[in-house]
């Protein structure tokens, strides 16, 4: 009788092969989306700043001034006026459920002052009025969605001035 040996990989090797494959991927599967979702966040950031900086730019070229008039931007009513007008958003409400970076509740002083809108593709921007010392902006890059949550798509970081000029 002759011995014939067959060719190919035993159920076993193949099971390590997986596990092996498995354990790889397991390792760096959440960092390519944490990297992803980074990336994802900055972009918004980026397009919210650009968003709101061509509303200032519009507004200036309109009134044909060089400053923006601190009568336009002292009141909610007024910044929401504004806001929707320039940035074709939607007047909202600034959100009261907002986590800061340790996971606990988050309030944003005299946030009720603040007028807010949501744009098109989801973005909430609102101002402080301009009477305010610091003048903040606040964007929410991906509106109610989760995470709501301080330096991931909450950003406080931002600020603009009498110029329509908006930084960090």
């Amino acid at each position: 009788m002759k011995n014939i040996f067959k060719k190919g990989f035993t159920l076993s090797e193949v099971l390590i092969a997986l596990s092996i494959i498995g354990v790889v991927a397991a390792l760096t599967v959440p960092q390519v989306i944490y990297n992803y979702n980074e990336k994802a966040f900055e972009a918004l950031e980026l397009k919210a700043k650009d968003t709101l900086t061509q509303a200032f730019d519009i507004y200036l070229s309109d009134i044909g001034k060089n400053q923006l008039k601190t009568s336009d931007f002292n009141t909610k009513a007024k910044l929401e006026e504004f806001l929707t007008h320039y940035t074709r958003g939607k007047a909202i409400d600034f959100p009261t459920n907002y986590r800061g970076e340790n996971g606990g509740p988050m309030g944003v002083a005299g946030s009720n002052n603040y007028g807010c809108v949501k744009t098109k593709d989801s973005i909430m921007i609102c101002l402080a009025p301009i009477s305010s010392t610091t003048k903040f902006v606040v964007f929410d890059l991906n509106g109610s969605a989760g995470p709501n949550m301080q330096n991931k798509d909450l950003n406080l970081s931002y600020r603009y001035d009498i110029n329509g000029r908006v930084y960090k």
